[in-house]
């Protein structure tokens, strides 16, 4: 298994959670990263599947594993390490989708932002 899609998931689930925490602090204001810091660590990594397998969690907590970023990242390291890669496009897919999403909605507001001050000035 090469070391480099590890390295790329990795990569993946620090822009996600990077993103997701602008995207937040952008929206709530100082209350945003204390919510992703709730959000991301405390709900992300305990429902992630990484300490426990996430097929002995509860529904709740397993269907919200599969929507966090640290939850994707563990079943894509997963699926790399032991299964050759067979099921890791979903969980890849989330954390592309996630980085994604949430950069275009931080720049949506940036934008919306100087465009606002322009129109004032």
């Amino acid at each position: 298994m090469p070391c480099g899609a590890n390295a790329a998931t990795l990569a993946l689930l620090a822009a996600a959670a990077a993103f997701t925490t602008k995207l937040l602090s952008t929206y709530l204001g100082s209350i945003g990263v204390p919510v992703a810091t709730l959000l991301l660590l405390t709900v992300g990594n305990s429902t992630s599947g990484a300490t426990i397998s996430s097929d002995l969690l509860p529904a709740a907590a397993r269907a919200v594993s599969v929507l966090l970023p640290p939850g994707a990242a563990v079943r894509v390291v997963s699926d790399l390490s032991y299964f050759d890669g067979a099921h890791a496009g979903v969980p890849l897919l989330t954390l592309a989708l996630c980085a994604l999403l949430s950069a275009v909605l931080v720049g949506i507001k940036s934008r919306l932002r100087s465009t606002r001050a322009t129109a004032h000035a």
